[in-house]
């Protein structure tokens, strides 16, 4: 008996250890799969706990880091991060990382130098540390981490193995294209996307009246075209509290599900783009509570990782569910109206923006909308309003400025903030980009309510007023100058 315990203390394990606020860590060496740097781009993840730093991506797998010192409860100087190491723990296709100040050494410990605490409470997240290694007779204590129970902190089970979650986006997106394109947003600096046909239209924001069903989301109703839709706290949907008030800079996304309507605030519109569904990577979810409205990230160029939306997951909740069936009821004869109203026009869908007056094309006309490139080609003896060319995925891309093309006073030449519009290849089949100071919104126009030039439009530039096909009214009654797709990319093809 007393051979077999002396085996038993002889039994050594190998640790990697780390320090953190003065404190020693060991992990179990087959659980650590490497140690990186802190990264230097991290994402705030929607509805993620306060001990979660962010999600980041590693080698094309999404990674979420851990702050140990915050779950511990260990005092935190608010240093930066710039310093910190992260180990990734990989347990049964789970992969975490949890960061450390510095990494230490392999160290070996006999069984006898470990003392093993009791986990009672596996439901204690706090609850990662397993035991402990007790060095130079009690004077170094090394505190040990299970990988294990890492893993089983509240919400970051939701990961699951990748392959499985892999299998489970796959079988979501099968219906729909190779290719898609979607809308990216902005909510609280988080940046989000969702698929373009998800959308109905995207609108400047406008006063949001009372609602007798107004709550935490849901803020109130705006009228549009007639029709009355509830507009929703995106940022509170996401488990966010916004850091400032509802503001005239902001964006309503209005999303159709099923028959009915509803609106989302965002803090700004950001691109459209495509992306292809074999990348959407799988991130980490962290709520039961609408688990399934996010389908993975994907990598814009300039925009890093954004997360993408699925908007039939958004309303899973049944307040909000009640929220917009409550509101359709009570408006039910006012949408009887407007389906009614509907016959008699002629509603298309535009993208609006702005380049010194409020111009507008047609969503069918327009390929994506991207940030402007760091990267564009100068091109020798191009004419002046060419800014030149820019690689997307493999097309050359001809960025023009409109306001030198058509002759339009500039106040700077400064390119942040601003867009390229990439409209859809001519029947030469060139590619061709117009730059723009903002995007305005994504709007259904009635085609009837059209308006005469107005003079001060006519007296800007010639050129301009022979490439505008109709000026007609938006939403708010403001003028928008429709321009004609077949115009623009003659005069660049002749231009060039």
């Amino acid at each position: 008996m007393e051979a077999q315990e002396l085996e038993v203390n002889k039994v050594t394990h190998m640790y990697a250890s780390f320090s953190l606020k003065g404190n020693e860590f060991v992990l179990d060496i087959n659980a650590v799969q490497e140690v990186v740097n802190y990264p230097e781009s991290i994402f705030s993840m929607p509805l993620a706990p306060d001990y979660l730093d962010g999600i980041f991506n590693l080698r094309g797998m999404i990674i979420p880091i851990l702050n140990l010192a915050k779950l511990l409860g260990i005092a935190d100087d608010n240093g930066t991060n710039d310093n910190l190491k992260v180990a990734i723990v990989n347990i049964d296709g789970i992969s975490v990382g949890v960061s450390f100040d510095t990494t230490g050494e392999i160290i070996k410990a006999d069984h006898c130098e470990v003392s093993n605490f009791d986990i009672s409470d596996e439901s204690d997240e706090s609850q990662v540390v397993k035991g402990a290694i007790k060095r130079d007779n009690g004077n170094r204590i090394y505190q040990i981490l299970e990988p294990s129970q890492i893993i089983k902190i509240r919400n970051l089970a939701r990961l699951g193995s990748y392959d499985a979650f892999r299998e489970g986006v796959d079988t979501r997106l099968k219906v729909q294209a190779r290719q898609n394109k979607c809308i990216s947003f902005r909510v609280n600096d988080i940046p989000l996307a969702i698929e373009i046909t998800s959308v109905n239209e995207i609108i400047n924001m406008q006063e949001i009246e009372h609602s007798a069903f107004s709550s935490k989301l849901c803020l109130g109703l705006v009228n549009l075209r007639g029709m009355t839709i509830p507009v929703l706290s995106f940022s509170r949907i996401l488990g966010i509290e916004s850091s400032s008030e509802v503001n005239n800079d902001q964006k309503i996304l209005i999303i159709k599900l099923g028959s009915e309507f509803f609106g989302l605030i965002v803090d700004s519109l950001d691109a459209i783009t495509f992306y292809s569904d074999d990348k959407v990577m799988p991130v980490p979810v962290f709520s039961s509570i609408r688990s399934h409205m996010f389908l993975g990230g994907i990598e814009a160029e300039e925009n890093g990782m954004t997360f993408l939306i699925d908007h039939s997951e958004i309303l899973n909740n049944d307040e909000i569910k009640q929220i917009t069936k409550s509101h359709s009821e009570i408006y039910q004869s006012q949408k009887d109206e407007e389906e009614k109203e509907k016959v008699a026009r002629q509603l298309e869908s535009y993208v609006t923006f702005n380049f010194g007056y409020h111009f507008g094309l047609s969503v069918s006309e327009i390929r994506e909308i991207i940030e402007v490139p760091k990267d564009i080609l100068k091109t020798p003896g191009a004419p002046s309003h060419v800014l030149g060319v820019h690689d997307l995925r493999e097309q050359l891309i001809t960025i023009v400025n409109p306001k030198k093309m058509y002759g339009i006073e500039e106040s700077d030449d400064e390119l942040g903030g601003k867009k390229v519009i990439i409209l859809e290849a001519d029947e030469r089949g060139e590619n061709y980009g117009i730059l723009v100071d903002e995007i305005d919104s994504i709007v259904k126009i009635d085609m009837l309510n059209k308006m005469k030039m107005p003079s001060l439009l006519s007296n800007v530039s010639g050129k301009l007023n022979q490439d505008v096909s109709e000026i007609i009214r938006d939403i708010n009654g403001s003028g928008v100058v429709i321009l004609s797709f077949e115009a623009i990319v003659r005069r660049i093809g002749m231009t060039k």
